[in-house]
């Protein structure tokens, strides 16, 4: 039990120590890898080992893109990274720098496809802003017809109410004049009434004077006729 435990003990120092070097290398590995392309013509096969005696891992389509870990001249074939992660071998001659013509074609079309739609997605706001500017100036104008309509109520009523006013002035002095003249009026038929009563006066008088004068002519002529008869001629 205890060699077991002393057995134990010693893996697992040993895998602590030989941890770091594992991540060093792993750590090491990726950074060194370079990008790679597969040629655009066919499908390549991504083997366990250098040669074609090793074993087909997977078929890599045309134009993918891998990771480059290490080539060697000697064989001619590179030691890769699929995009799942997975190590293999392929030949050295199927691998390119860029992307083929193929895919660029293919890149190219997807990036003007992307932004056609997006063009499209931006096209359908700008023409709702247009159609909203067109509604709002449509608006404006209906707004500035109204306003113009109302202006001129306005000056119509102003009109009137200066009218109004003027016919209220006239009146209130039209008012003053026909108090003025009725105040003549009614002073002429008083002065009319005591010339009246200034005449009916007068001829009262004169009636009674002839009537007086009447009575004394009356009174007067039988003594002068008694008189004329007395004297001798």
């Amino acid at each position: 039990m205890k060699e077991y435990r002393h057995y134990k003990a010693n893996n697992y120092r040993t895998v602590k120590r030989a941890l770091p070097l594992l991540l060093l290398l792993l750590i090491t590995g990726y950074l060194q890898a370079e990008p790679r392309y597969i040629t655009d013509q066919t499908p390549i096969t991504m083997r366990a080992g250098e040669g074609t005696s090793h074993k087909i891992q997977r078929m890599l389509p045309a134009g993918g893109k891998v990771e480059l870990v290490s080539s060697n001249r000697k064989t001619g074939y590179s030691k890769v990274r699929d995009n799942k992660g997975k190590l293999g071998f392929i030949l050295t001659r199927q691998l390119m720098k860029s992307p083929s013509a193929r895919n660029r074609v293919a890149v190219a079309e997807k990036r003007y496809t992307e932004m056609k739609q997006r063009m499209e997605n931006a096209t359908q706001p700008f023409l709702e802003l247009q159609q909203r500017y067109r509604e709002l100036k449509t608006e404006h104008n209906k707004l500035q017809s109204t306003s113009g309509n109302l202006d001129t109520e306005l000056k119509e009523i102003k009109s009137i109410s200066s009218d109004a006013i003027r016919i209220a002035e006239d009146r209130k002095e039209l008012r003053k004049q026909l108090a003025s003249q009725t105040w003549e009026l009614e002073n002429l038929k008083q002065e009319n009434l005591e010339l009246n009563n200034d005449q009916a006066q007068y001829w009262f008088m004169v009636g009674a004077g002839v009537v007086i004068l009447g009575i004394i002519l009356g009174m007067i002529l039988p003594h002068l006729r008694t008189s004329v008869r007395k004297q001798p001629w």
